[in-house]
């Protein structure tokens, strides 16, 4: 007789995912509401490329998409973070206080903020509703964020905290709110790429250069 399988359980379908392509040739491509491809279940999705934007004047080297699925961001190495709507791929604004290429964006899903991190070193964040400037995040007796490029930041789901991840080989913890650093942790013998939190806020992990990834609870 044949050995019974078990019955595997029937998983929910996933959210409506939304892609965009990031390309070293500085174009976004950006598949827009369809059909097929809007808010409709996950098997009718056709996958098709049905805008590409030309973004920025050099390499693209992050994108990130707001909660409400209305926003994206992005960040070039032509030293500028720019936000689009992502149902047109018009661009809304564009932010130029840089003095170098941007590396890493993040958007806070509880307030209108977005966090940016880049070669210079700095974290700098912006309120994207009112175009502003809030503040950039300056480490103890310095004038930057890190001692080397930051390449990666996360924002914790309650919108609280931030980590940042740089070629300095440290992740440094921040109060979102008031910039403050509450700590820096060393580890790492290699430049710090990535970053990331868990959904409940009490874990964040790092990926580095040298091979390995911590994390910290």
């Amino acid at each position: 007789m044949s050995p019974v399988l078990p019955t595997l359980p029937t998983l929910p379908t996933p959210p409506h995912p939304l892609l965009l392509f990031s390309k070293r040739d500085n174009e976004l491509t950006l598949p827009p509401p369809t059909e097929t491809s809007d808010l409709q279940p996950h098997s009718k999705l056709t996958w098709k490329c049905r805008k590409v934007i030309k973004a920025h004047t050099t390499s693209i080297n992050a994108v990130v998409i707001s909660a409400d699925n209305q926003t994206f961001a992005t960040t070039s190495s032509d030293s500028s973070v720019s936000l689009w709507n992502i149902k047109t791929g018009k661009r809304l604004y564009t932010f130029f206080r840089y003095s170098q290429e941007v590396q890493t964006v993040a958007l806070n899903t509880k307030t209108p903020i977005l966090v940016s991190g880049d070669f210079e070193g700095k974290i700098t964040t912006y309120n994207i509703d009112t175009k502003k400037h809030c503040q950039t995040f300056f480490a103890s007796n310095s004038p930057i964020s890190h001692k080397d490029s930051v390449f990666a930041v996360a924002i914790s789901k309650d919108g609280k905290n931030l980590v940042s991840g740089s070629a300095d080989k440290t992740i440094r913890l921040w109060e979102l709110e008031t910039g403050k650093l509450k700590r820096t942790f060393d580890g790492h013998t290699d430049k710090v790429w990535a970053v990331a939190w868990s959904q409940d806020g009490k874990t964040f992990a790092s990926g580095s250069a040298d091979k390995t990834i911590r994390s910290y609870f």
